[in-house]
């Protein structure tokens, strides 16, 4: 277990906080209890932590072995919608997950079906492995449904969505989404309130929001925390911290 851990802390880096706790966790608890025990994220924190986001078509997942012995997932696709980071539409892309083994995933990271898009909140490249992964695994994967007759896009991530405005101010952070929106922002008091309203209603879904909502309130968090704040702490509310099982 121990050799295991190290090599986690070798390939994650200081900024890929809550994949790095999120292993650890997953691993500790899978060992002793056949369970997964991890520290949720919210949306400002998998905006916060994430180096890219972006919306992507999973075009394969391949098991090898890396030149250090390494077992990973080399999970590929193309990019249909950049959200933020060094990501452009049509650009393929891949990045290789970490495994306990040739035959044994950890638990809890993402499970992909080719043929499928996700909304992904991606970690930067692990020093010395180049291992990546969702900012909270599973919590940064995000299947994307459409209506075939509307084309509305919702996504949902792999717990149901159930940590992803826990102690965040939703209330605040589609007001000042409103008010940084130079067209809405000129809007009549009336007509940015329903806006307002909505914006509010789109991110509260119970188990899936709407696409669209989530890459906007991303962006914004995201452009916050270029701009030095840091928005888990700036929309944060009382509610506790949770440990998702």
């Amino acid at each position: 277990m121990l050799a295991i851990l190290k090599k986690s802390r070798r390939a994650l880096s200081r900024k890929n906080l809550f994949c790095c706790l999120a292993c650890v966790m997953t691993y500790l608890s899978a060992a002793s209890a056949d369970a997964t025990t991890m520290i949720a994220a919210n949306l400002a924190q998998l905006s916060e932590n994430a180096e890219s986001a972006f919306v992507i078509k999973i075009e394969s997942v391949e098991t090898t072995t890396t030149s250090i012995g390494q077992s990973v997932d080399v999970v590929s696709g193309t990019v249909i919608e950049p959200v933020f980071g060094d990501v452009k539409t049509s650009q393929a892309i891949s990045w290789n997950q970490f495994r306990l083994g040739k035959n044994v995933m950890l638990p809890a990271m993402p499970v992909y079906e080719p043929g499928k898009e996700y909304l992904i909140f991606l970690t930067g490249k692990g020093p010395g492995t180049g291992l990546q992964a969702p900012v909270g695994l599973g919590q940064g994967m995000f299947a994307i449904t459409r209506n075939p007759e509307t084309g509305k896009a919702m996504a949902r991530n792999t717990y149901m969505n159930r940590s992803l405005l826990v102690g965040l101010n939703v209330d605040e952070v589609a007001e000042d989404m409103v008010e940084q929106n130079p067209k809405q922002r000129s809007m009549p008091a009336a007509q940015k309130a329903e806006v307002v309203n909505k914006t509010k209603a789109q991110l509260r879904g119970r188990t899936s929001q709407s696409l669209d909502t989530l890459k906007e309130a991303a962006r914004f968090l995201h452009e916050k925390k270029k701009a030095g704040r840091t928005p888990s702490l700036d929309y944060r509310t009382t509610a506790p911290a949770q440990i998702i099982r």
